[in-house]
């Protein structure tokens, strides 16, 4: 899971789906802060976009309404769109 402890803004209270996070290329990347937008983007970007559970990142991302942070290579303005067009096709 992409961040270092106490940094996310986690909204959701259900049980959450976190085995993908095992398969999750950013955990090789501990040198990389996926909350801190203003460094690193490319970095972050080229391994979301090449990790194999970038679509359950992304899952995981709607699920908690996560406020901050780069999740399956998004992040501000491009998160939160996706995460409010997700929850619109889930209602």
């Amino acid at each position: 899971m992409p961040g270092k402890a106490g940094q996310a803004h986690f909204t959701s209270t259900e049980p959450l789906d976190t085995a993908w996070h095992e398969h999750a290329l950013c955990r090789e990347h501990p040198d990389i802060d996926w909350f801190d937008t203003e460094c690193g983007l490319q970095a972050a970007a080229s391994i979301c976009y090449l990790c194999p559970v970038k679509n359950d990142c992304l899952d995981y991302a709607v699920q908690i309404r996560a406020e901050d942070g780069i999740w399956a290579g998004l992040w501000g303005q491009q998160l939160q769109a996706m995460i409010a067009h997700r929850v619109r096709s889930r209602a």
